[in-house]
């Protein structure tokens, strides 16, 4: 058993412990938090109001500028095929081939007949210009002769279709059989795009239709793509809006030279149109981003020399400004923070004017 008059002197040890402890507490936080009268250095910028050109922004899907299907044109049983998905090809490089036996028989039936005509034809044409045989009958193998040559030559094409070459060059976006598969005539089996520039297709609202004409300028953003914003121009506009969206398709044309762009990625455009708005804007590094969500800005009070903070709403970046949509109305003195934590009603110091 502990004894009392111990166990009291042990809890009054605790005690002054305890009290040690908070004292040194409140003391660091004293130290760290400084002076709250003190004014802290920051620059200033003030808000702009600038004419701009007003931008419909909007978003769609990459699609490839060209798409083209094609297949075989005679019917018959696949013999070989030389690309799979993701190949790239270029214009005329053989794809694919069909088992050509039953064509090679046709075309030699068919050379066949032609060259037992063409041997009659000589015979009854030297005949016919000794006046021993009629115009009738000489009109009648020359018929034949003609009929011969042009079914000769349907063969020989026949044959030419059993290969199957790229129509244009890109990279192979359908393969749609595999060797021993019966393939019917002119069913498209393969796909091939064409994605050296690509097209991003958008929706336009019908409010903001008329203000988009083809050749306008675009830029691009794709989210998938690291520093993905691009350049492109508008180039075609859908002449009727879709019936339940009630938004025109509209085209934009990106150059895509070094492949990063894929079909199927989503895009945001901004289109800049030939009308312009009035827009406050400042610079990027003024806005404040709460990790909650929020957006503010701390406006300059120069009569008490303190901020104001004042919740905003951002639109377009555009280089290092950033548009406010509400909340700042233009010829406000905003500060940047720096490395500074402000809040509202910090006191402050101007070290620094921007314009």
């Amino acid at each position: 058993m502990i004894d009392s008059r111990k166990l009291d002197g042990i809890r009054r040890i605790l005690l002054v412990g305890a009290f040690v402890s908070l004292g040194v507490v409140n003391g660091c936080g004293r130290n760290e938090s400084g002076s709250v009268h003190e004014a802290l250095p920051v620059h200033a910028v003030q808000a702009k109001r600038i004419e701009a050109p007003q931008v419909v922004s909007v978003s769609g899907n990459v699609e490839p500028i060209r798409t083209v299907r094609f297949g075989f044109m005679v019917a018959g049983k696949v013999d070989e095929v030389t690309v799979e998905e993701g190949d790239t090809v270029e214009k005329g490089q053989f794809i694919a081939s069909l088992e050509t036996a039953d064509y090679r028989h046709g075309l030699q039936i068919a050379e066949a007949k032609l060259q037992e005509i063409e041997v009659e034809y000589t015979r009854l044409k030297n005949l016919h210009e000794k006046e021993s045989v009629t115009d009738s009958d000489f009109d009648k193998i020359a018929a034949g002769l003609k009929q011969a040559r042009a079914n000769a030559a349907i063969w020989r094409k026949k044959l030419a279709d059993t290969r199957l070459v790229a129509p244009i060059g890109g990279a192979i976006a359908l393969k749609g059989v595999e060797p021993g598969e019966i393939v019917p005539e002119g069913h498209p089996v393969f796909a091939v795009v064409n994605t050296d520039s690509v097209k991003v297709v958008v929706g336009v609202p019908e409010t903001e239709i008329g203000l988009v004409q083809v050749g306008q300028a675009a830029r691009v953003t794709i989210p998938a793509i690291e520093s993905g914003v691009f350049e492109g121009r508008v180039g075609g506009i859908a002449a009727v809006a879709d019936p339940f969206t009630r938004s025109y398709s509209v085209k934009i044309v990106v150059a895509n030279p070094d492949d990063r762009i894929r079909a199927g990625m989503i895009a945001l455009a901004d289109i800049t149109t030939s009308r312009s708005s009035s827009i406050v804007t400042v610079p990027a590094e003024a806005v404040v981003r709460e990790p909650h969500g929020g957006i503010h800005v701390f406006v300059l009070d120069r009569s008490s020399s303190s901020v104001t903070e004042r919740a905003i709403t951002t639109g377009r970046v555009s280089g290092s400004e950033v548009e406010i949509v509400s909340g700042l109305e233009g010829g406000e003195t905003v500060v940047v923070p720096g490395r500074h934590r402000l809040a509202d009603g910090t006191r402050v110091q101007i070290v620094g004017d921007g314009e």
